[in-house]
Formats: C-alpha cells, sequence, structure tokens
C-alpha cells in the first residue's frame, strides 16, 4: 500500500473520497490499513488509488520526457 500512496497526488484522500461516495477519513483508515478488509469501501477506495497512482506516474514520465526534450532543444 505504501508503493500506491508514494505515487498519489496532493489531496488524493479527498479525491478518492468524492470518486468512491465516502468519507475522507474511510479513505485515510483503508489506504492505512486501519480499516477492516470487509468494509464495503475498500474494493473501490484502493481500485480508485491505483488507478490514480498509475496516472500520476505516467503524468510524471511525460513532464520528464518533456523536459528532456527541452533540455535537448535549448542545448
Amino acid at each position: 500500500m505504501d508503493i500506491i500512496k508514494n505515487h498519489l497526488p496532493r489531496g488524493y484522500e479527498e479525491a478518492i473520497a468524492k470518486k468512491v461516495g465516502c468519507s475522507r477519513v474511510t479513505v485515510h483508515n483503508i489506504l492505512n490499513s486501519k480499516a477492516p478488509a470487509n468494509s464495503g469501501f475498500w474494493g473501490k477506495v484502493v481500485k480508485v488509488a491505483v488507478e490514480m497512482a498509475e496516472e500520476n506516474i505516467k503524468t510524471t514520465q511525460r513532464v520528464a520526457e518533456t523536459a528532456e526534450t527541452l533540455k535537448n532543444i535549448i542545448v
């Protein structure tokens, strides 16, 4: 879970809560292993967190690629 959380953008708890339809505290508890695995929101929260982390990784990679391209143009 830490790997997923390390790749989530700022404000992820609120964003996930809105998408899933639960509270920010529920998201926090699930992602910090403080909620039971049988919580009705557990699967949805984890699914959205993984999707957000993957998108954030892709965005970071695109920014790095763009920066490298610009660096090559400027040099």
